[in-house]
């Protein structure tokens, strides 16, 4: 699929690496008219460890890649070092992930997105649900990092790819029961 031209939206790309085994990827977007250096300063300033407290600590954050739909521009890659790991204790799960649903006040799938967080960790979840003071955390951690990102001209964005439009994200919410992803389970095959 050809990204749509978005101008002033940036998709960013969070990659994350598992000590052994596959990687997962989450997008977000971003609308504001900095650069992606700007961008990039207001993820690091944002990002906290609470919001990947489902994660395995077996689990890293190794880079961000920001890509502005311009149509124009290319992709900035950031390698980070691996410091930034989920909170979770224990062995990390691989098919599952936490997932965080983004509103905009909106009706219809076009105006809600979702972040599925990849390798939740034995330690945050139970019976396929993530354990309420885990979800606590990241439910806070989400919304604090929303507000955050607003008030440095970045607000989260829900896109469209098929209308080639965005939304501001307006609430958070952290699910309690695990998701899983058809490409996710593929890639396992």
């Amino acid at each position: 699929m050809a990204l749509p031209v978005i101008p002033g939206v940036m998709r960013v790309t969070l990659d994350w690496q598992l000590s052994t085994g596959p990687n997962g990827h989450n997008v977000l977007h971003f609308a504001g008219i900095g650069s992606e250096a700007d961008l990039f300063a207001a993820l690091g300033a944002n990002l906290t460890g609470d919001m990947q407290a489902a994660m395995s600590s077996a689990s890293g954050l190794i880079g961000i890649d920001i890509l502005p739909l311009d149509g124009a521009s290319g992709t900035t890659s950031h390698t980070l070092d691996g410091t930034s790991t989920g909170l979770a204790s224990g062995d990390p799960l691989i098919a599952p992930a936490a997932i965080i649903s983004l509103f905009t006040g909106l009706a219809g799938p076009r105006h809600r997105g979702r972040v599925f967080l990849p390798f939740p960790g034995e330690g945050a979840v139970n019976s396929g649900f993530v354990l309420g003071t885990v979800r606590s955390d990241m439910q806070d951690a989400w919304e604090a990092f929303r507000v955050a990102m607003a008030a440095d001209d970045w607000p989260l964005q829900v896109a469209s790819y098929t209308h080639a439009d965005t939304n501001d994200v307006t609430a958070v919410a952290a699910r309690s029961v695990l998701g899983t992803q058809k490409r996710r389970v593929d890639q396992l095959h």
